[in-house]
């Protein structure tokens, strides 16, 4: 009978760790979850703004530096984004963007087209300064149907005429 009491009290005191095991567990998921929100927050931040392409840092001919020179991208708040211009490398001139973290292994998606319409997406990477200007690296283009794609582009960020607010579509 001994040993049942014990076996008793024993389990009775491991439902205590047990339910304090469990609260804390999901306070340090909360905490978790708040952190990674926050972080996929401040990226968002960080990247809306416009952009020119750098054509000193991206492989271009001479023939793409001239054309592509005033190549803009603009990402709203909103979540949208819009291409100054109409090139065969990108499918579209707007479409929309997701974020991920502010960690240097992740990266952000764009979407051309619509949310309800979408096409393939492009990944970019964090913005990060390097001498004085803020950068970011796109890992490829979308091009085009039957056109050719760039391979790395680099995007140097820009002060907007005004604050961008959403695409034009």
């Amino acid at each position: 009978m001994e040993i049942s009491v014990r076996h008793f009290i024993y389990i009775y005191q491991m439902r205590n760790s047990i339910n304090k095991l469990t609260i804390l567990c999901i306070v340090l998921f909360l905490f978790n979850s708040c952190n990674f929100q926050y972080s996929i927050e401040k990226n968002r931040r960080s990247i809306i703004g416009c952009y020119v392409i750098d054509t000193s840092k991206t492989y271009l001919t001479q023939k793409d530096k001239i054309n592509l020179s005033t190549l803009e991208l603009a990402f709203y708040p909103d979540s949208t984004f819009s291409i100054s211009i109409d090139t065969p490398y990108f499918y579209d001139t707007v479409g929309y963007w997701l974020s991920g973290t502010d960690d240097a292994y992740d990266y952000n998606k764009m979407y051309f087209g619509t949310i309800n319409k979408k096409y393939e997406d492009i990944n970019f990477y964090s913005p990060y300064v390097e001498n004085k200007d803020t950068i970011f690296l796109m890992s490829g283009t979308m091009p085009k149907q039957n056109q050719k794609g760039l391979g790395k582009i680099f995007f140097k960020k820009i002060s907007c005429a005004s604050t961008p607010k959403t695409t034009k579509r």
